[in-house]
């Protein structure tokens, strides 16, 4: 008797436990015994799922000897028609439906699995991919926000409500970005939102998603940040689908070892650390705002973008700095003593990127007297580094000894010579 083996066929009403009704007809059944004498087979049954034109079927199978407490049914691939991805849906819970676009993949996908289990969870799970040529546009006047490798993701258990996704990637520039959505029974708003679960995305520059945001903007931003791709870390991504229009939000952060020097040659201004985000709204301009993070005189500072701004901005609080710490920044030389006694307000720090030019300008806390009993009444410093040189130079009102009135000129460092 071993290697014999019996087929059945043509048997219909096969009933599975499960949450949802699941009676299988045209059961075929096979038997076989080994060389042990053990019976090995399987059964399997068409489930039929939909009606009218979205009807179609299931083939499920089981492997035995089986444990009739304890068992799984898996998709069999067959020649049968399938069921539209829509009477999928609806089989798993009549109150989800599909965005349009979606919807009308009809049977243009494939059913990547379908499994029943039986134990004690009696739950049925469901995998669809939409066929590579479908594509879900989620603004249909926009292609830059047109969805490809459309996915459904079903499952439904026992004593538990349904659940299911909707997911798919946004291509931008190079890179790819997965999206998920949880189904639901209307997509007059939703919002589709980066998916980990799928893995890290292959992403895109900073400068694509900045473009997607508002034409342009890729170029209104540091090279050295709109060329990020790998060595970014993209924390958020969603796209909403409001009643009056969509809005986009994009969170970026840099990886750890990324580094940021502006200027050649000058050691003084690196920044390590960068925030991006990007806002576009449903009404109203679009956003953008990157926070660089450095640290200039031993104090923490975050430097502050706004695209499309040409200059990134920080402030150091009053009291905190002197004019000799200034002068020795930024000339890169030891300053005089006297220098030191003299405390700034407030001092703005501005990088203008193109330009390649860092300033940094502040009032003094007090006016200055100088060796002849003259003085600098209304000081302001300004101290520059750019690619045409350093200089810091005070811009002042001086009154000779005794007067009432001076002269407004600039006295620059080493401040020997007042113009």
């Amino acid at each position: 008797m071993a290697g014999a083996a019996l087929e059945f066929a043509g048997w219909n009403g096969w009933q599975i436990p499960g949450p949802l009704p699941i009676g299988l007809n045209d059961v075929g059944l096979r038997l076989a015994v080994d060389a042990q004498r053990s019976f090995l087979g399987r059964a399997s049954g068409r489930l039929t799922i939909g009606s009218g034109n979205e009807a179609g079927a299931i083939r499920l199978l089981l492997e035995l000897p089986y444990d009739a407490t304890a068992f799984e049914l898996s998709y069999e691939p067959s020649d049968e028609q399938k069921p539209t991805v829509g009477a999928l849906v609806s089989y798993i819970s009549g109150v989800w439906t599909l965005p349009g676009p979606v919807g009308d993949f009809a049977r243009a996908i494939e059913i990547k699995a379908f499994a029943v289990r039986v134990g004690n969870v009696n739950e049925v799970q469901v995998a669809v991919a939409a066929q590579p040529d479908k594509l879900w546009p989620l603004v249909r006047e926009d292609p830059r926000f047109t969805l490809s490798n459309v996915f459904l993701e079903l499952a439904i258990a026992s004593n538990r409500s349904p659940a299911g996704q909707l997911g798919a990637t946004l291509k931008i520039g190079d890179g790819y970005i997965p999206l998920v959505v949880a189904l639901q029974g209307s997509w007059t708003t939703f919002t589709i939102s980066l998916n980990p679960k799928r893995g890290s995305a292959t992403l895109p520059s900073v400068g694509d998603i900045a473009n997607l945001i508002n034409a342009g903007w890729g170029q209104q931003l540091p090279p050295q940040i709109a060329n990020l791709g790998e060595k970014t870390d993209l924390r958020a991504f969603s796209f909403g689908r409001l009643q009056d229009g969509w809005l986009v939000e994009v969170a970026i952060g840099t990886k750890e070892g990324w580094v940021y020097e502006p200027i050649g040659g000058f050691d003084g201004l690196k920044f390590t650390k960068a925030a991006i985000a990007f806002v576009k709204p449903t009404s109203g301009g679009a956003t953008g705002m990157a926070a660089l993070d450095a640290t200039v005189f031993g104090i923490f500072l975050s430097f502050r973008l706004t695209v499309p701004q040409p200059a990134l901005l920080a402030e150091i609080e009053s009291g905190r700095l002197n004019l000799g710490a200034l002068c020795e920044y930024v000339m890169g030389a030891t300053a005089p003593d006297w220098l030191a006694n003299i405390g700034l307000l407030a001092v703005t720090l501005a990088l203008e990127w193109r330009e390649r030019t860092y300033t940094l300008s502040a009032l003094l806390v007090r006016d200055i007297e100088l060796l002849d009993k003259s003085s600098l009444r209304n000081a302001s410093i300004k101290g520059v580094i750019a690619p045409s040189g350093k200089k810091v130079c005070i811009a002042a009102e001086w009154v000779p000894a005794g007067a009432e009135k001076g002269i407004k000129g600039e006295l620059c460092y080493p401040f020997t010579c007042f113009y």
